[in-house]
């Protein structure tokens, strides 16, 4: 940090210096105005850089105390309301720290649900509602993934909505994965619509996503099955893979005769698989 500083500041002297050199004595006036002003410049920067990195310092460490807090503190007698004073101090941090933990190990039922019950009383999850309209593609992604780990029904019924118009391909896959996570049923067919003339990356993506939900997906079968969009075939075609039923068969010999190549082919293949 230091020595990025400091060729910052060395470079914009030696520039300096080049431009003194090469005026005449009588412009030197200006040459000094020069040097004050790349001067106010190097000095900024250097309070911007420093500033950077002392907010960088001060949130990984206050990840770190939340993470130690929801780990060892945080005990079957403590109060959802004890919790809370706990969140209040800086709740995005907060739910970076419950994330990374739960991302690794499962916390116990009733730890969880406390924390979750916390989150709920202080309508943070109103917060991340919000959060989804910001013009920030980051924030609005931070908001999706935060959402997919607080229970709320606002939330969900928000993200199928925000799903729909939502720009940003980053943004949707996020959407999907809480969708997916809080088990969000009813919006499967929102996800799916989402599919419709997007990159085969997000498809892809989106699929892998909705195996966590394979036998429910499957049961939109019936409504999807007249839909000739390859990207929603590709989807039932994997699910098929993981719900080898009757009916799921009956689709894929569907797809054999009646998809484009592309998709009769996958279809054949898992076919032959089940």
């Amino acid at each position: 940090m230091a020595e990025d500083i400091s060729s910052i500041v060395s470079g914009l002297i030696d520039s300096v210096s080049l431009a003194v050199d090469s005026l005449p004595y009588q412009s030197l006036i200006v040459a000094l105005v020069l040097v004050g002003s790349y001067l106010v410049v190097a000095i900024g920067t250097m309070l911007f850089l420093s500033g950077e990195w002392l907010l960088r310092r001060r949130d990984e460490s206050l990840t770190t105390r939340f993470q130690n807090f929801i780990a060892y503190k945080i005990q079957e007698n403590t109060s959802p309301e004890n919790i809370s004073k706990v969140i209040q101090k800086a709740p995005f941090l907060f739910m970076d720290a419950f994330i990374r933990i739960e991302s690794q190990v499962r916390l116990p039922d009733t730890q969880r649900e406390r924390i979750e019950a916390a989150l709920l009383a202080l309508r943070f999850d109103i917060v991340l509602i919000r959060e989804l309209s910001r013009r920030a593609v980051n924030r609005r992604c931070r908001a999706a993934v935060q959402l997919a780990y607080i229970p709320s029904t606002a939330a969900a019924a928000t993200l199928a909505h925000r799903l729909q118009y939502e720009a940003s391909t980053q943004v949707k896959l996020r959407i999907v994965f809480a969708l997916v996570r809080t088990r969000c049923i009813q919006s499967i067919p929102s996800i799916l619509d989402s599919l419709q003339g997007s990159h085969r990356t997000y498809q892809n993506q989106v699929s892998a996503l909705l195996q966590e939900l394979a036998y429910d997906v499957a049961e939109f079968l019936p409504v999807m099955f007249n839909r000739t969009e390859p990207e929603l075939q590709r989807v039932f075609v994997r699910t098929a893979g993981s719900v080898p039923t009757p009916q799921m068969q009956s689709y894929l010999m569907h797809l054999v005769q009646q998809a484009d190549r592309d998709v009769a082919h996958e279809a054949l293949s898992t076919l032959v698989g089940c």
